[in-house]
């Protein structure tokens, strides 16, 4: 009888755990954005701001951020249609001549290439004193998109590479023919 009622409560409990998960798996929305040829999923509605940057030509980027109690997540796409000199070659000449505000190679650590379907990406981590961010840049011309995750966890990066942060990453499709 004892042992039943163990088991019963441990049941419960298991339940309980995994109708929360559920629940919080839930709020994920996919968001499009066909102005910047791309979706991704959300587990918040995103803040997004238009900008701008004008240092080599008026290339158009935007930023859209969500946030939940301990994870942000962000993606800043730029549209190199505008770029005096064409677009950039790759995803280090992005990251180099368009996006170094966004995407610091200096201050990346682990950075390693990664293959994009007719384009390339760097993918790296950044520890500040504050939160350790995973970042991504994709890069197919004419747009650079660089997806941020961080927690302010700074001693479990991994936890940047599971979870949320995993499903974050994973949801990107880019739509650029």
């Amino acid at each position: 009888m004892y042992r039943t009622a163990i088991v019963a409560s441990f049941a419960i409990c298991v339940g309980t755990s995994v109708l929360a998960a559920d629940a919080a798996s839930d709020s994920w929305q996919r968001y499009d954005y066909p102005d910047f040829a791309y979706s991704i999923e959300f587990p918040a509605k995103p803040v997004r701001a238009d900008k701008t940057m004008t240092d080599n030509g008026a290339i158009k980027s935007a930023t859209m951020d969500a946030q939940t109690a301990s994870e942000a997540f962000s993606v800043t796409t730029a549209n190199f249609t505008g770029r005096n000199g064409g677009a950039p070659q790759d995803a280090e000449h992005a990251a180099r001549e368009g996006m170094e505000g966004v995407f610091s190679i200096g201050v990346m650590h682990g950075l390693r290439k990664f293959d994009v379907p007719s384009g390339s990406g760097l993918e790296g981590i950044a520890t500040t004193d504050h939160e350790t961010m995973r970042a991504r840049l994709y890069y197919v011309a004419p747009y650079t998109w660089v997806l941020f995750a961080s927690t302010t966890n700074r001693q479990d990066y991994q936890a940047l590479y599971r979870g949320d942060a995993k499903r974050f990453f994973d949801s990107f499709r880019p739509h650029v023919k």
